[in-house]
């Protein structure tokens, strides 16, 4: 993995129970991790049909560094907008991961 490629910064979000100064007790997703990532390029083309439009515009796919505190129960803000792990697909020998995150629709 070449480390000037990673050039996108990612906050990993996890969910927690929050307590107010009322009492108040409320889940929130709050960050626990920050890294940098590789933006992987994705494509929908298939059996001939070039579908680029379709589909792909809420799906982004990065590489990060592993990490054992990257869980797929967790959401990921890039860029303000929040996103959900959709695959964490573990790569090589414990050296990276590619995430598929898909948009979370709010």
């Amino acid at each position: 993995m070449r480390a000037g490629l990673l050039e996108h910064k990612l906050i990993f979000k996890e969910l927690r129970k929050i307590q107010s100064s009322t009492g108040a007790v409320k889940k929130e997703y709050v960050p626990i991790y920050t890294c940098k990532g590789e933006k992987k390029r994705l494509s929908a083309l298939g059996n001939g049909i070039q579908a680029n439009e379709e589909f792909i515009g809420n799906t982004l796919i990065f590489r990060v560094r592993w990490n054992p505190i990257i869980r797929d129960s967790q959401r990921v803000e890039f860029d303000g907008v929040d996103y959900d792990i959709f695959l964490l697909d573990s790569q090589g020998r414990r050296d990276s991961y590619l995430v598929t995150l898909r948009k979370i629709n709010s």
